[in-house]
């Protein structure tokens, strides 16, 4: 697995830098708008200053093995419960092999129906936190839900396994997903 994981984090890298000469010249505009006084200011500013840290910025499928590993959910093997796959030289993505079931998981549900949803569909799994992996491949349950969460948790509506908690904030300082 871990040669799996080195050849992902360089393929992705050979991915990036192939991307370099495309982002090195493309613009995003920024809009300021005062709210108290009026008028706005717009700048057009480069891709690559806006996302300064994007060259070097950890491949998502490695954030999703450590995320895994350090989450109540790593007491169980990763491979049990997704499929990952590298070929042609790209990064995989992984794949689940357990399903938590044929409805999805949507963030529009009232929080306590959210929260029950999400313990069912742990329970479905067979694994703790399992809806986290689930939320950030992005399938059966709602990418916002991820938000949600961590919100609830932030408030105190939400309680998890301090392991967890710190996955699940660190996501949402800096999400990702598939």
């Amino acid at each position: 697995m871990a040669a799996y994981l080195q050849e992902a984090q360089s393929a992705e890298l050979r991915e990036r830098v192939a991307q370099l000469p495309e982002l090195a010249g493309r613009k995003i505009r920024i809009t300021e708008v005062d709210l108290t006084a009026g008028g706005s200011r717009t700048e057009d500013v480069d891709w690559l200053d806006e996302n300064v840290g994007w060259l070097t910025r950890k491949p998502f499928l490695l954030r999703f093995f450590e995320d895994w590993h350090q989450s109540s959910a790593g007491g169980q093997p990763i491979e049990s419960f997704f499929a990952f796959t590298l070929s042609d030289g790209r990064r995989g993505m992984p794949r689940p092999l357990v399903w938590p079931g044929d409805d999805r998981v949507s963030s529009t549900r009232p929080w306590l129906e959210l929260k029950t949803a999400l313990a069912q569909v742990d329970a479905a799994l067979g694994v703790e936190f399992g809806w986290y992996f689930h939320a950030v491949y992005g399938n059966r349950i709602a990418f916002d839900v991820l938000y949600r969460a961590a919100e609830a948790l932030r408030t105190g509506a939400f309680a998890l396994p301090e392991q967890d908690a710190q996955v699940l904030l660190r996501w949402r300082g800096d999400p990702y997903g598939f």
